[in-house]
């Protein structure tokens, strides 16, 4: 089972250009934490979801599959306008077992 938590408009932009990559523009941190005791394999894409329907969003950083052994995390970047997540309510990851992985894109009461 994979906990993902979406950070929009987070700071990540300096961290990634003090740290290494000089990406400009970067509002969106994706923290994928495998919570089950198999290892996973997912894509750097994922799909909104709402009731218009899906988007998907296959331009994440680091590109690539990317494994996700028991307790770690795997976390993707991108840029995107806070207006893009207004119509959707979820974000779904899938593995290559064929599996879809669920959040909320809405913050917890």
């Amino acid at each position: 089972m994979l906990e993902i938590k979406v950070h929009l408009n987070s700071p990540v932009e300096k961290i990634l250009d003090f740290k290494c990559c000089h990406m400009l523009n970067q509002n969106l941190e994706i923290l994928v934490r495998n919570r089950g005791e198999k290892t996973v394999r997912v894509s750097s894409a994922c799909e909104l979801v709402g009731p218009s329907g899906r988007l998907r969003l296959d331009c994440l950083f680091p590109p690539g599959g990317h494994v996700i052994p028991p307790g770690e995390i795997v976390a993707f970047y991108g840029s995107f306008p806070e207006s893009l997540f207004d119509p959707y309510e979820s974000v779904v990851f899938r593995d290559t077992e064929g599996g879809e992985h669920w959040a909320s894109l809405r913050p917890e009461p």
